[in-house]
Formats: structure tokens, C-alpha cells, sequence
């Protein structure tokens, strides 16, 4: 310790030393500054960084160590080896660089020590070799213990130097380890002066080559520029990253759908874009500002002096509105100025959602009128005034008649349109006490507070049946919609909301079914037919199970030969109580219930079962539902069925309405495409009683075409009914479409078809429908003509070939009057 303390004091001048030292501790500052941003950087980036952090280190040692060389006096000429003096430069950055390479790794004091270790023998093989580069007239040697002594130092406080970096606060971390790292190079370099010892030898001489005092004094200024030009550089680059990420960041925050606000103390000082954009003023504007009483409204709320929490509270704007936001504040540590940022969201779309579903959760978005919901609140309400001041009062259900029609026709947008007026003109003929909304689809209720029952009630519904006889406008056409009401008076039809409005729906119904377009009030017996209808409904899936259906066949027949051509499957109901059911009655219900779509399928198999079994290969019509036909894969059915009961394509017939086939038209089109490729025959049933008749042959080339016994029922008693038979008849004709008239119960009838060229029919008037067994022994006896169907029946007339009746002997001509289709 002696010999370095008298080495130092001795030996050197203390002006250079105090250069070293200084030119020491600024490299080491600007070492450890550049090596901040390698912390925070990564990839390419943070190796570049690490590069420039040796660079600087490096240069810091090197011109440290020489500028000690140049105040170490030892009085003989000195000189220096350039090839070594540069390689110790090298030494010097490389080694620095990979220990600084390795403290970064990782945040455990483990990296930072071993990296400092490193750096700390790059410091001592910097030293050294620079050392090996002196020459004098005299020899070097050294005290081996004072040399490791040095390399302790310069390892220990190297280490402890990055260390202290890693583990220091960031505003004091580059100015403490820069101090370590100074003491590691100067304790090393001057400890390791302290162990050498120059000998004079007159016999050795300096080497002209090698750089003398003089050199290496502008060479070390050099380098030492180089320090000070890379810590420009680096504090260039860093504040150049720095402004980068500042305006990255506003540029993030005026991006931002929140306001972002920070300030100091609750004074403004910077917004984002969205602030200005709310408060209708500039960031200028608001820099210096209060955040509570100038931006937001004050208020005492208690989490205002808590960090974290949110509040809904006003925004002031500079027109002098007022905008509702939620504010969360927190507190800001990352800046020096600032200590609290508020985010600030704009509620305004929030709160006229939230109004917009209030409002949807008591009122009907396409009228405007109320939703069945508040209707039913309404309605409890009024049920219970009245049970406490015991007046009566009606509810009106009512339906609109046809309007599926213009749905189909126009389109949803058009019945759209048709329900918003009829929901105007409800409302402008309903007077106070008169509630109307819309419970869904095109149903509304109108709940009456008018004591004067039934009167009131008959005055309201012929008020409304009056505003609907007014044509409706839609897209430019002139279209009809009428309605159909029904009404239950409190208390007589009921005491609680659920009987009035189940009571006014029974009545309803009963209008629809009267001819429509009119009023009824309900009668205790609806109750029944209804009740009759739903326990009609449950034993329809017993009847289905329990094998309670039968098929019957009606014939059809070609005229004037009286051929059978083959037979309309009928499906029959053998109920256990009440005898045989008409489809006229359960086939509705089984339409409601969806259960018409296995008892349909039940139908088609049968079908097909059975004619598979006739000796003939006669057709056999099978009549579909609409809910049928909507299958998603009915085409895909009928495959299955025909393979299954073996029955020939060619020999069924599929019967469809034209309501079934506007249901979805591309979707039934290519149904029925599919079903044709099969080689199934497809009828259009009941023609002419649709709204698109024409549209319908139109769009699919049907098989046939089956008038509708309406038309052919009303035959020599109305003129219009002959003038459509006949129409129809000559469109079939021209468009080579085969024409067959149902309901033909009369000779009058049968005459008049033959006259107008009809070739095929079927009807009453050719026997009853016949079960499964008797067609089979009809067919089975070998006869062609209808004469043999029934034996309990007259025998039909033959046509002559100039159209004259005559009967077949044993035959007798006459009417069938009085026979409904329903019979079939």
C-alpha cells in the first residue's frame, strides 16, 4: 500500500491525474446513460445500443490509462508501441461491450455481477497491454502481489458498479455507477503503477517507430473527443427516441375514443383530442384550467381525492352545455410535472341507447304503439280499478283480414307499412279511455275503460271496422285489409287479464270464422269449442300412435267414357268416442299444432303403400299441407317413400295449393323441380281461388290443374261461375295442361262440363269415397268404369258421344243435391 500511495505521490503529476479522473467519470456517466437505453430496448436495436455503451467505456478507459501514463514521471525518454497501444484500445471496447451484454440479460444482481466482472478484467487486460505498448531506456518489472491486488480492485468495483445500476432508482443510478466504475479504473490503474518498478539501462534504446509523448498526447485527445462526441451523440439520439415516443403517445391518445386528461394538482395541463372535441374548446384553452369547476362540474364526491374510481358526472362545454361522461382518475407517476391522469368517456350514445330500450321495452318500434307488455300492465291496472269501484269494461282484439296477402304480394317492407297505418287510424278514432297496442304481428287490443257495456264496446268496434273500409296505398297499388274483432266484457267474460284476453281471442275467432270483417262478442260455448279443440289436439298424437286414421279413395273419372283414371287418397278419423272425425275438423287443428306434418308423411306412405297393392296401375292423388311442403328435405321424403313401398313415380301425384307454393316461392320451386326429376306428377289444387293463379302456371309447369268445387257447385246458377270454368278450361287447353273439376254432384253439372270440353272430374256424383278394401276388390273385379264403385249408390249416367245423358241399364239419372264436399 506504501509503495502505491509514494508511486502516486512520487512519481505523477497531479494536474494530468486530476484529468484522468475527471475524463474517467465523465466517460463512465456516459456509459452508463447509453446502457439505460439498451435496457429498455430490444433486438438490433438494444445491440446497437450495446456497442455504442463498449465504445464509450472502452475509449474512457484507454484515455484514462494514458492520460495517467503521460503524469507518470520516471526520468528517462518514453516512447510507445503503436500496434499494442491500438490493440489495448480494442481490448478495451470489446471486452466492456460483452460484460455490459451480459449485466443486461437480466435484472438478478447475478447478470449485473458477472457482467461487471468482465468489465473489470477487461479493464485489467486493457491496462496491461497498454502497459506491455511503454518503452523506455530501462526495464519493467513487477510486484506480483500489488498486480493482483489491482485486478481484485478493478473486478470488485466493477461488479459492484453494475449492480448498483440495476438496483438503484432510475434518477440516481447512472451517476452512482459511473462513480464505482471511475473508482474500478483508477484503483486498478494506479494500484498497478504502484507494482511496477523501472530499472535505467543505458544499453536499451526507444524505437524512432514508437509514438512519443508528444503523439500520444493528441492521440489521447482524440479519443477523449470521441468520448465526449459519442456521449453527444448518444444524448442526440436519446432525446431524438424520446420526442419519437412523445409524439407516438399523443398521436396514440388523440386516436383514442376517450378524452384523456392530464394534470398537476387538478390544473390542466394537456388533453387529447377527444377532450377538445367534447368540451368544444382547444387544448390552449384548457392548459391551466381546474379539471373540477372549469372543465367538469365541481362536485364534493368523495372519491374525488381517491385515485382508481369512476363517477358520472357533466362536462361543461364552451357554448355553455352540458355533456354527460364518466370520468376515471388515477395517479400519473411516470412524468416529473404531472401527477394524475383522468380518462373521460362520452356517455351521450349511451344514454339515448339506454332511452331508446326503455322505450323498446314498453312500446312497439314499427307503430309506436305499446308492446303487449305494457298493454298487460295496463290491463292489471284497469282490472284492478274496476274491482274496487266495481264498473265494467271490454277488450277488442283485433286482426287484420288478408293482410299474409299483402306480405306475399308486396312484400314484408309493404306489410310494414300497412300495419303503421292501420295503427294511425286506430289511434285517431280512439277516444280518451280508450288504450290500443300492438301484442304482435298484425294483432292489436284495445282495452276500454267505458263503463256503458256492451254498448261501448259495439260503438268502438264499428268505428273500427268503418276506418278500414277505406282502401290502403302500398308502393302505388290500391289494396283492401280489413279486420276482424273480438270482444269480452269485464266481469261478465272474465275477472283477470288472462280470461279477458283468452276470452277476446276465442271471440275473434269465431269472427274470422263467420266471413271475417266483422265484430263479435264472446259466448260461454266458445269456451267449449275452443276447450274441444285443444283436447282435439293432444288426442290428435294418440290417434297417430294408435293407428286411429284410415285412407279413403274418390274416384276420378275420365268423361264422356266414364274410364276410372285413379284415385284422391281422403284421410279418415275413427275416434274411440266420438265416431268418425272429418278432416274439415282436425286437419286445422293438426295445421296449428304442426302435427299435419307427420300425419302427412303418414298419408304419403300409406298412399303409396296401398296403391303399390292394386292389381291396376291406377294413380293415386296424395293432397300436401304447406307446413308439409316447407320440409327441408320433402323431395328427399318422397324418394325414401317410393323406394320403400315400391310404388312406380309415375303413379303419384302430388296435389299442392298455390298458398303453398308462394310460401317461400324459390325455395317450393325448387322443390318441385327436384320432385319432377323423380318423375312425380305435381297438380295445382283448388285453381282460382288463390290471389296469383296466373302467376302460378307462370312460374312452373304444372301436370294439372284441379278447379276448385266453388266454381263448379254454383255451375247453371251463376252466370260468373261458367264464365271461370270455361276460362279455365280453355287456359288449360292453350297451354296443354290437362283440366279436372272437383265437386260434381249433379248431372246438370257433369253436362255442362262435358259441353265445355272438360275431360276429367270427380265428384259426389260418382259415388262416395270408398275405403282401401273396396277399391281393391273394384279394381280386382276387373272393371274400368265407375258403375261398379258402390253398391249402396245409383249407378252414374253414361255420356253419349253428342253429350246427351243417358243411363246405363240398371241405372238412374237424377241430382245428388245436399251432399257438402265436407262429406268427401
Amino acid at each position: 500500500m506504501y509503495k502505491v500511495l509514494a508511486c502516486l505521490r512520487d512519481q505523477h503529476d497531479y494536474r494530468l491525474v486530476l484529468l484522468a479522473v475527471l475524463i474517467c467519470g465523465l466517460a463512465s456517466y456516459t456509459a452508463f446513460h447509453i446502457y439505460s437505453s439498451a435496457r429498455q430496448s430490444r433486438g438490433s436495436k438494444r445491440l446497437g445500443w450495446i456497442f455504442l455503451t463498449g465504445v464509450a467505456t472502452g475509449a474512457g478507459i484507454w484515455a484514462t490509462h494514458f492520460v495517467a501514463m503521460l503524469a507518470f514521471k520516471t526520468g528517462l525518454p518514453t516512447a510507445y508501441d503503436p500496434i499494442l497501444t491500438l490493440a489495448s484500445l480494442l481490448i478495451a471496447m470489446g471486452v466492456t461491450a460483452i460484460g455490459f451484454l451480459i449485466a443486461v440479460q437480466g435484472d438478478t444482481r447475478w447478470y449485473p455481477a458477472a457482467g461487471g466482472a468482465v468489465i473489470g478484467l477487461g479493464i485489467a487486460d486493457m491496462h496491461y497491454t497498454g502497459m506491455r505498448a511503454f518503452s523506455t531506456t530501462g526495464t519493467v518489472s513487477w510486484d506480483a502481489s500489488i498486480v493482483v491486488a489491482s485486478i481484485v480492485l478493478g473486478v470488485v468495483f466493477a461488479s459492484v458498479a453494475l449492480v448498483a445500476f440495476h438496483a438503484s432508482p432510475r434518477k440516481w443510478a447512472a451517476a452512482s455507477a459511473a462513480g464505482l466504475l471511475t473508482i474500478a479504473i483508477c484503483s486498478l490503474h494506479f494500484t498497478a503503477m504502484g507494482a511496477a518498478i523501472v530499472t535505467p539501462d543505458p544499453t536499451i534504446v526507444v524505437y524512432p517507430s514508437f509514438i512519443d509523448n508528444s503523439t500520444m498526447a493528441l492521440a489521447v485527445a482524440g479519443v477523449s473527443s470521441l468520448v465526449i462526441l459519442a456521449a453527444l451523440a448518444a444524448a442526440l439520439i436519446d432525446k431524438e427516441t424520446v420526442r419519437e415516443s412523445v409524439i407516438r403517445l399523443h398521436e396514440l391518445a388523440d386516436a383514442a375514443a376517450e378524452g384523456i386528461v392530464v394534470a398537476k394538482d387538478g390544473e390542466i395541463i394537456n388533453v387529447n383530442q377527444r377532450v377538445s372535441e367534447l368540451s368544444e374548446r382547444s387544448a390552449d384553452q384548457l392548459f391551466g384550467k381546474r379539471v373540477f369547476g372549469d372543465l367538469l362540474v365541481a362536485t364534493r364526491h368523495p372519491y374525488c381525492a381517491v385515485g382508481g374510481h369512476r363517477i358520472e358526472i357533466l362536462m361543461i362545454t364552451a357554448s355553455g352545455g352540458a355533456v354527460p361522461v364518466e370520468v376515471i382518475w388515477k395517479p400519473y407517476k411516470s412524468g416529473i410535472r404531472a401527477n394524475e391522469v383522468y380518462a373521460i368517456r362520452d356517455l351521450q350514445e349511451r344514454r339515448q341507447a339506454e332511452e331508446t330500450i326503455r322505450h323498446l321495452a314498453h312500446y312497439d318500434p314499427l307503430t309506436g304503439l305499446a308492446n303487449r307488455a305494457t298493454l298487460r300492465r295496463r290491463l292489471d291496472n284497469v282490472v284492478g280499478e274496476a274491482e274496487a269501484d266495481g264498473r265494467a269494461f271490454g277488450v277488442l282484439c283485433i286482426d287484420l283480414d288478408r293482410f299474409k296477402e299483402v306480405n306475399d304480394l308486396y312484400g314484408h317492407g309493404a306489410g310494414d307499412q300497412v300495419l303503421r297505418i292501420c295503427a294511425d287510424r286506430m289511434s285517431h278514432t280512439s277516444k280518451p279511455g280508450e288504450f290500443l297496442g300492438r301484442v304482435g304481428g298484425d294483432e292489436f287490443v284495445i282495452v276500454q275503460t267505458e263503463s256503458q257495456q256492451p254498448a261501448s264496446a259495439a260503438a268502438l268496434a264499428a268505428r273500427l271496422i268503418e276506418v278500414f273500409e277505406t282502401p290502403f296505398e302500398v308502393d302505388g297499388t290500391s289494396t283492401d285489409v280489413g279486420a276482424s274483432i273480438g270482444i269480452a266484457l269485464y266481469p261478465d267474460n272474465g275477472r283477470t287479464a288472462e280470461q279477458l284476453l283468452a276470452n277476446a281471442d276465442m271471440a275473434l275467432y269465431r269472427a274470422k270464422n263467420a266471413g271475417r270483417g266483422g265484430a263479435c262478442f264472446f259466448e260461454p260455448e266458445m269456451d267449449m269449442a275452443v276447450r274441444r279443440r285443444r283436447r282435439l289436439a293432444q288426442e290428435l298424437r294418440v290417434a297417430l300412435l294408435e293407428h286411429q286414421f284410415e285412407l279413403y279413395y274418390q274416384t276420378q273419372v275420365r268423361i264422356p267414357s266414364v274410364e276410372i283414371m285413379g284415385f284422391e287418397a281422403l284421410i279418415r278419423w275413427h275416434h274411440p268416442e266420438h265416431g268418425l272425425v272429418l278432416p274439415g275438423e282436425f286437419i286445422p287443428i293438426a295445421e296449428e299444432s304442426g302435427l299435419i306434418v307427420p300425419i302427412g308423411e303418414w298419408v304419403l306412405r300409406t298412399a303409396c303403400r296401398e296403391a303399390a297393392t292394386w292389381p291396376r296401375p291406377y294413380k293415386v292423388a296424395v293432397n300436401l299441407s304447406p307446413r308439409q311442403f316447407q320440409h327441408a328435405d320433402f323431395p328427399g321424403v318422397v324418394h325414401h317413400i317410393l323406394i320403400e313401398t315400391g310404388l312406380s313415380p309415375a303413379r303419384l301425384e302430388l296435389e299442392i295449393t298455390e298458398t303453398t307454393l308462394f310460401e317461400d316461392l324459390q325455395r317450393a320451386l325448387d322443390a318441385l323441380r327436384r320432385l319432377r326429376a323423380l318423375g312425380v306428377s305435381i297438380a295445382m289444387d283448388d285453381f282460382g281461388t288463390g290471389y296469383s293463379s296466373l302467376s302460378s302456371l307462370q312460374v312452373f309447369p304444372f301436370n294439372k290443374i284441379k278447379i276448385d268445387r266453388q266454381f263448379v257447385e254454383h255451375l247453371g246458377e251463376r252466370k260468373q261461375a261458367a264464365m271461370i270454368v270455361r276460362s279455365v278450361l280453355g287456359l288449360g287447353k292453350s297451354l296443354d295442361i290437362p283440366v279436372l273439376a272437383e265437386g260434381v254432384e249433379t248431372l246438370q253439372q257433369l253436362e255442362f262440363l262435358h259441353s265445355a270440353a272438360c275431360e276429367e272430374v270427380q265428384g259426389f256424383y260418382f259415388g262416395r269415397a270408398a275405403s282401401a278394401e273396396q277399391i281393391h276388390k273394384i279394381i280386382a273385379s276387373g272393371y274400368a268404369q265407375v258403375q261398379t264403385l258402390a253398391e249402396d249408390l245409383p249407378a252414374p249416367e253414361e255420356i253419349s258421344p253428342r253429350g246427351k245423358l243417358t243411363p246405363i241399364a240398371g241405372g238412374k239419372t237424377g241430382t245428388r243435391r245436399g251432399r257438402r264436399p265436407s262429406a268427401a
